[in-house]
């Protein structure tokens, strides 16, 4: 007579479920699976529940993969950077002036000369096709219904012009670039390209990644080979090279990653159109200030120097609300990165 057993197959080896000891490592591997296939079968909530940053960011954590979800959340080091990014918006506090004729507000504004529907802009990543395959076809197509603006990231899945394709005509994008060490001549090249499409105005040079932050959260899920295989930035990349970069286009300049000051004002003082007071999102120089409380510092040394209305201020890191809009919009920035 046979006995029926109930087995149970995991990576080729069969085990008999009323015999055999399965190993712990196993069973935590078979439970991780069933989790990882239970967010893929289950829905998000609505739309119209997702009411801030906060809850896009609770929803992604439950619904990316693991690997996925690590690479987009990631800051460097211990994260402190990109912790007190948050923090210090809520240190920071109204004085609200009453009894204002208040009943026709206008939210729009002009970033760079265009016009806009808000004080914000949707700021470049790269990868964005792991959350959804139409990457940056599905941000240009949002941004032109919103009419916002889109920086498009260097390292993008599509190539500019299948980006541009999904453009309204009259839809203005900025184009973020990352100078290479190996391929200075490229990114002129895809300056050149820019220029020709027509709807890229502006150029944002990204000038805090002279080496990449060391993101330990990233390499224990997706190992320290996927640092290794990103494009290597040009730690040479000074103010000069940004001069030359200048005088080859007649794009607009913006410098992204401006965290001091100083920098800001000989950044207005050359010229340079725009600066993003930006630490990347605390994912390169861990126990990097707060961008918030450099914008509390840049703008009144801009003025004091007479340069405030010379050159854009904007600013990104830690913004997930509307009242965290309002702040840096009170503090002096033109507009915000989201």
């Amino acid at each position: 007579m046979t006995q029926d057993h109930t087995i149970l197959v995991h990576n080729g080896k069969v085990y008999q479920l009323d015999q055999d000891e399965i190993p712990k490592e196993v069973v935590g591997e078979i439970i991780s699976k069933l989790q990882q296939q239970l967010k893929l079968t289950s829905s998000p909530p609505p739309l119209e529940k997702v009411i801030n940053l906060n809850d896009f960011e609770e929803i992604a954590s439950k619904f990316l993969k693991p690997e996925v979800w690590a690479y987009y959340r990631t800051g460097s080091l211990d994260e402190i950077t990109l912790r007190e990014n948050i923090r210090s918006f809520a240190k920071i506090f109204f004085k609200p002036r009453v009894l204002q004729d208040v009943r026709n507000v206008d939210t729009s504004t002009r970033l760079l000369g265009t016009s806009t529907s808000l004080p914000i802009y949707i700021t470049a990543f790269a990868n964005s096709e792991w959350g959804n395959p139409l990457a940056e076809k599905i941000y240009t197509r949002a941004a032109g219904e919103a009419n916002l603006i889109y920086m498009i990231p260097t390292m993008s899945k599509y190539t500019l012009e299948e980006i541009e394709s999904e453009a309204h005509s009259d839809q203005t994008q900025w184009l973020q670039i990352y100078i290479s060490s190996t391929g200075k001549e490229e990114s002129f090249d895809k300056i050149k390209q820019a220029e020709r499409l027509g709807n890229i105005s502006s150029i944002a040079f990204t000038i805090d990644t002279a080496q990449l932050g060391k993101r330990e959260s990233e390499d224990r899920e997706l190992g320290k080979g996927f640092r290794a295989q990103r494009m290597p930035h040009d730690p040479s990349f000074d103010w000069n090279t940004s001069l030359e970069y200048r005088k080859r286009t007649s794009l607009k300049i913006i410098l992204k990653g401006i965290q001091t000051k100083e920098d800001a004002l000989k950044a207005a003082e050359l010229g340079i159109d725009a600066i993003i007071i930006s630490n990347h999102g605390g994912r390169q120089l861990d126990s990097s200030r707060p961008t918030i409380q450099v914008l509390a510092e840049v703008v009144p040394y801009l003025k004091a120097n007479g340069f405030y209305h010379k050159i854009e201020v904007l600013v990104d890191g830690g913004i997930r609300r509307g009242n965290d809009v309002v702040k840096a919009l009170c503090l002096g920035a033109n507009g915000v990165g989201l």
